[in-house]
């Protein structure tokens, strides 16, 4: 199906093994071979993760049509040896700096300019941050400025404040409109300060999370207990009966109104745990005590982060805060352009500048909103479908400029997705799971929008595949991951391997403490 179906926009799951790169081939080597409508491999875009993906990709379609020309002499099947080599298989970078190359002019940039490394970003970054730093220490009416360094500032001086502004600044260039991204967040601190606190973003924040953790420690407080009761030591049941009543009252307090909440949790106490008898073991006595403090630290650290205060300074607080966003919003802003202009002088860019280079000349801004533009178009009409791998590593920016170029300049469906969200390890770099996810909760088994579940796995045997989904299933969850980890989502074999005795897997956990020289780590 995933080979096969056509004329869709396609979300593929393809769980860890499941041979997603051998059915992406495929389904490639099914377009431009197809009988009724062959189409030029140089009329599909591959977007691939990495350049040694696509070129892994570029070298088995070229293999796939090298052994189809053996065998008959087809005209079509030699052009397409002959493409494969200029075809659009490439990284979104090289995409991008492909579209830019070709429309620089649409642009105020020269087009021979060059990308920068890490270092020399860096460098210039630090420069321009220093220059900004002086110009608004020495500038006037710099109060808010000087308030904002005040209140980010340590014993370093400002370098905690410079670090947040390229923090920021690095995050917001994932979306597609930075500026406008940063200044409608730095809106949501204007809040009407009369409404009730629990209906503003961070009130509403404060509940789910707290709500989250306190069932968590309910339950880890019930396994504790059902510990107690029933290998001792009887003093602890108690305690820990006492601890589950508490537990329960603060959640309802939680549920309630963040006023029932803070009064609730400034005056829970733990009770007394008593001691260990003689007859008790002492081993299970000391899991029971660990649980119990892992439950204590947390509900100290719910005090503390959400519940230190009451809730008209809170949200008197959180007011206040608005003009120092505002304010860490402009220098943001400001060292942006400066970054900018720095780059132009020397005509070099950076790998972000190349994604917002080409949504610049990919989309039109106008009064209706944004929609394709000539070149955009241009480009639907020349790509009969548009693929990317490792979906979920992609962004909003690399989303958005993926979307300019597909629909065939008609509205078709014609985007082919294919990745796995367990595999997503790179929000570091700002990539967004959630864009898979929005389709995998929505796209259906049919239609226009389909999802297709790879759920097979033929790298591993059995029992290996059982020990994964038991470790996962414990630990996986939408409120951790994003995502639950339930039939849908377990690995199932599909390899067939000979049978052996002695499959047990076996499971190690190392132990990461600080540890001396001359201390040894117990086996586990």
């Amino acid at each position: 199906k995933a080979i096969n179906t056509r004329n869709a926009d396609i979300l593929v799951s393809a769980a860890a093994g499941s041979g997603k790169t051998a059915v992406l081939v495929e389904r490639i080597m099914g377009i431009i071979t197809d009988e009724k409508r062959p189409v030029d491999i140089d009329n599909l875009l591959i977007v691939t993760f990495t350049s040694a993906a696509a070129a892994e990709m570029r070298e088995r379609i070229g293999k796939a049509l090298a052994a189809i020309a053996e065998k008959e002499n087809n005209e079509h099947i030699l052009r397409q040896l002959t493409l494969v080599n200029y075809a659009d298989i490439t990284t979104i970078h090289s995409f991008c700096m492909k579209v830019v190359r070709e429309n620089y002019t649409k642009l105020n940039i020269d087009h021979d300019f060059r990308i920068a490394d890490e270092n020399e970003c860096g460098l210039i970054k630090a420069a321009v941050l220093e220059e900004l730093f002086e110009r608004r220490y020495g500038g006037e009416n710099n109060e808010s400025f000087l308030s904002l360094v005040e209140t980010f500032g340590e014993s370093l001086g400002d370098s905690k404040l410079k670090d947040i502004v390229l923090d920021i600044h690095g995050f917001i260039q994932s979306m597609p409109f930075p500026e406008k991204y940063l200044k409608e967040s730095a809106e949501k601190y204007n809040f009407d300060i009369s409404a009730p606190f629990d209906e503003t973003m961070w009130g509403i924040y404060i509940k789910e999370k707290s709500l989250f953790e306190i069932n968590e420690y309910i339950k880890c407080t019930d396994t504790a207990l059902n510990i107690a009761v029933e290998n001792g030591p009887e003093s602890y049941a108690k305690a820990l009966t006492a601890d589950l009543i508490g537990l329960n009252e603060l959640r309802s307090a939680i549920e309630k109104d963040f006023d029932s909440a803070y009064d609730k949790i400034s005056s829970f106490k733990f009770v007394n745990i008593g001691r260990v008898g003689k007859d008790d073991d002492k081993k299970i006595a000391e899991t029971i005590k660990a649980m119990r403090e892992i439950v204590k630290k947390g509900i100290s650290s719910l005090e503390e982060n959400f519940f230190f205060t009451d809730i008209q300074y809170q949200k008197e607080d959180v007011y206040k805060t608005g003009s120092l966003i505002k304010e860490l919003a402009d220098i943001v802003t400001e060292f942006s352009d400066m970054y900018s202009k720095a780059k132009r002088e020397r005509n070099t860019a950076d790998f972000n500048d190349l994604e917002h280079f080409a949504l610049k000349i990919l989309i039109d801004d106008n009064e209706n909103g944004f929609k394709p533009s000539k070149e955009a178009l241009q480009l639907q009409k020349k790509y009969y479908e548009v693929m990317t791998d490792e979906y979920q590593d992609s962004n909003p920016v690399q989303e958005m400029i993926l979307l300019s170029v597909s629909g065939r300049g008609k509205n078709e469906n014609n985007r082919f997705m294919v990745g796995d969200v367990k595999q997503s390890i790179y929000r570091f770099r700002q990539a967004e799971p959630g864009l898979f996810m929005e389709k995998y909760n929505t796209y259906k088994s049919e239609g226009e929008k389909q999802r297709i579940d790879l759920f097979k796995n033929f790298r591993s045997r059995k029992e290996v595949l059982d020990s994964i989904n038991f470790l996962f299933r414990q630990i996986m969850f939408y409120r951790t991951g994003e995502m639950e980890y339930s039939k849908e989502a377990w690995l199932y074999p599909g390899g067939d391997y000979p049978e052996s005795e002695d499959m047990a897997v076996e499971i190690d956990v190392i132990e990461k403490k600080n540890q001396t020289e001359n201390e040894e780590l117990d086996d586990i």
